[in-house]
């Protein structure tokens, strides 16, 4: 998944590349893009394949933050129209609680300066803080590991292997949020290891 990033005349913008389903997704007769039984091409990798790994998709705030050299955090979120992350000004909405979020991530992670971070914001104001938070998380794109050993705070063992469009829809109808365990996970995302591809598959998908 590359990510590109321009400086505009009043913001700067980050863009990710679209994340894909695994399977086709087709409109049906009441009009819904829904998945279908078929393999999107060139993403057979997520099957059946060792060097996945398959994490939660958390239900939070699309958002981003960059440390600059001298300790200054830039706080960005990404537009559901536009689908690239605007850098936000420090008197609107979504400002405070990114800044918390990635403040917690900073410290948690050692965050390196002069890097940009792009993730999942999750807690108290987030979608109803469905995982009941006290305060904000950052969660990264990215796996997080030391060596050869990569590793996910929301990690998932257990999963259909196969590229079954059911046996996924049953999965996933049933699984519950590592974060809580009370909620049912809103999807999933699928990780290669060696080439850093990606494809994502939402409940709603189905």
């Amino acid at each position: 998944m590359a990510l590109h990033v321009e400086t505009g005349k009043d913001a700067v913008w980050a863009k990710f590349d679209k994340i894909e389903s695994p399977f086709v997704r087709e409109f049906n007769g009441n009009g819904e893009y829904k998945v279908v039984n078929r393999v999107t091409e060139g993403y057979e990798w997520c099957f059946g394949n060792k060097d996945v790994v398959v994490t939660e998709k958390l239900n939070g705030t699309n958002s981003a933050f960059a440390l600059h050299e001298d300790g200054r955090i830039d706080i960005f979120q990404r537009d559901s129209k536009s689908k690239v992350y605007r850098r936000l000004g420090v008197h609107e909405g979504n400002y405070a609680f990114i800044l918390a979020a990635a403040a917690d991530h900073i410290a948690r992670y050692k965050t390196v300066p002069g890097s940009f971070h792009a993730g999942e914001t999750v807690g108290i104001h987030v979608n109803g803080n469905p995982y009941g938070l006290d305060g904000y998380r950052f969660m990264e794109f990215k796996l997080y590991g030391t060596g050869h050993l990569p590793r996910y705070e929301f990690s998932i063992d257990k999963y259909p292997p196969e590229a079954d469009a059911a046996k996924w829809r049953n999965w996933l109808s049933v699984a519950k949020s590592k974060f809580n365990g009370l909620n049912y996970v809103e999807g999933v995302v699928f990780w290669d290891k060696k080439t850093g591809m990606m494809a994502k598959l939402r409940r709603d998908m189905f």
